[in-house]
């Protein structure tokens, strides 16, 4: 219960002051508990972070994973995949403002989002090779395809942060997913 209080607190900072004014002071306030006692469940700042990510990226990792296990065709998956993708981001723009823009980011942060990508990339992966052993899409290299894929998504990430993306989302999911 702890924990819980302490990432929405942690969330209530971020969304507040932005990465750069995340603080420990100020989470443990936002708790409402001792600067000392936060600090007996978090060592630092990106211990928080990290904590804090995880359990917000644990829902979208495994609804990616639902996605691609699931009987809808290969194209209908990629298409679900790109907008669940993107949904995620509009809801959590803070978090994604943090992990793709922000300055002074820790290695570990910055390891645990390259790992997050990779993962998210096989997933692509796996759901072009289905698509492509059922002759639905063109043989290719599904790593490749999913790095561009990803690219394309980066992309509408950013216009997301810009707070530029329901005029262009709709139209942009169905041509990443259907060429068209």
């Amino acid at each position: 219960m702890m924990k819980r209080s302490i990432y929405e607190a942690t969330m209530t900072v971020l969304n507040e002051n932005g990465f750069d004014g995340l603080r420990m002071d100020r989470v443990a306030k936002a708790a409402a508990v001792a600067t000392g006692t936060l600090y007996n469940y978090f060592r630092d700042k990106d211990a928080l972070l990290l904590h804090v990510l995880d359990t917000r990226f644990v829902p979208i990792r495994q609804l990616f994973s639902e996605i691609r296990d699931s009987h809808r065709t290969p194209p209908e998956k990629l298409e679900d995949l790109v907008q669940a993708h993107l949904n995620f981001v509009a809801e959590y723009r803070s978090l994604v403002i943090i992990i793709t823009t922000a300055e002074g980011l820790s290695l570990a942060v910055k390891k645990w989002a390259n790992a997050k990508r990779e993962k998210v990339r096989r997933i692509l992966a796996e759901i072009i090779d289905q698509g492509i052993n059922q002759s639905l899409f063109r043989p290719f290299d599904s790593m490749l395809a999913a790095r561009l894929i990803l690219g394309a998504i980066n992309g509408l990430v950013e216009a997301i942060i810009d707070n530029n993306v329901e005029t262009m989302r709709g139209g942009c999911v169905q041509w990443l997913s259907h060429g068209k």
